[in-house]
């Protein structure tokens, strides 16, 4: 084998224009540039409790020799790695070879907590990286056995994932878009929380079925919607909606999922698009006026909801108002 580099943050290099199948150049504020390997970087802002997955990309250019990187284990998530393109890699894991040189695009490697890593890229490699705390997955225990873990959570042996639902859940988080603005964290922690679920079904099976007498009652979701409409103007999270509820997050998504025909996300948007339409009846208040008061991070991004959703730009439609 060539000389190699023995490193743990990015090497500086040239991308080639190989066979690459990564997301959008467009960044979104969600997804974290990882500057050192299989370690999770921390947001500008913090995120809203221990439950919230961190989003991050780890992209290696073009190197003229082969790059080392190891990682001491200290990590104490679960990490998932998309890769966004063809790339020839040597993973080992704890000792355990885990990849032997080709890694072919939209691949799920899954590894659990606390494991030490080496990895020898011979070829550029792109990324994104999820990293599953352990509340999430606790959270994710409890509500699928209805009652905590009496320890930390280890799913599994390093692996590549084969089930098709954790495929493409992991997906939905990979094309995150930029102007998903101050919706983006609850569209993140509930994605999130549905591959927590998916990897602790397959963990094992429920040998302890959860209640589920207590539902999302008719005085809980009033609370939620009341809570909604008085915060608009500001992000909201799953977990507050949840908390509102008096429920857990888990719970609280597949209730409320029932009970409106829609995820939180979706129900969040729309009453942002309804309160839109009453604010575009005062000429005095422009689009960007609007889109800002009701938190869409872009003008265009709030254009695009509100013609997905009513079927026209908010110009059309204050238009047909005269």
């Amino acid at each position: 084998m060539d000389r190699q580099k023995t490193s743990q943050t990015v090497p500086a290099g040239d991308a080639d224009d190989g066979d690459d199948t990564s997301v959008d150049e467009k960044r979104s504020p969600l997804i974290l540039t990882e500057q050192v390997w299989r370690k999770r970087p921390a947001y500008s802002s913090p995120l809203p409790d221990d439950k919230s997955i961190t989003l991050s990309r780890w992209t290696i250019p073009e190197q003229p020799t082969p790059v080392e990187f190891r990682s001491d284990g200290n990590e104490d998530s679960h990490i998932i790695t998309y890769s966004l393109r063809q790339s020839s890699v040597d993973f080992w894991m704890e000792g355990q070879r885990v990849s032997n040189g080709r890694v072919t695009p939209h691949a799920v490697l899954m590894t659990g907590p606390g494991q030490p890593g080496r990895a020898v890229f011979y070829k550029v490699f792109d990324s994104i990286r999820m990293y599953l705390p352990q509340a999430l997955l606790a959270e994710c225990h409890e509500g699928a056995y209805g009652r905590p873990p009496n320890q930390d959570i280890v799913l599994s042996h390093p692996h590549f994932v084969a089930d098709q639902k954790v495929r493409h859940l992991v997906e939905a988080l990979v094309l995150v878009d930029q102007t998903d603005g101050a919706m983006g964290r609850i569209y993140v922690d509930s994605i999130g929380l549905a591959i927590g679920a998916r990897l602790i079904a397959l963990h094992g099976e429920r040998r302890n079925p959860v209640d589920r007498s207590q539902g999302l009652s008719a005085w809980r979701l009033r609370h939620v919607i009341e809570y909604i409409d008085a915060h608009l103007s500001s992000p909201i999270g799953l977990a507050e909606l949840a908390n509102v509820a008096g429920l857990s997050r888990m719970h609280f998504a597949r209730r409320f999922r029932e009970v409106t025909g829609q995820t939180p996300h979706q129900y969040v948007l729309r009453c942002r698009i309804m309160r839109a339409q009453q604010l575009l009846c005062s000429p005095a208040l422009s689009v960007t006026d609007i889109a800002s008061a009701l938190a869409f991070k872009t003008t265009a991004h709030f254009s695009t909801v509100f013609r997905h959703i009513v079927g026209e730009s908010p110009t059309q439609w204050r238009k047909r108002l005269r």
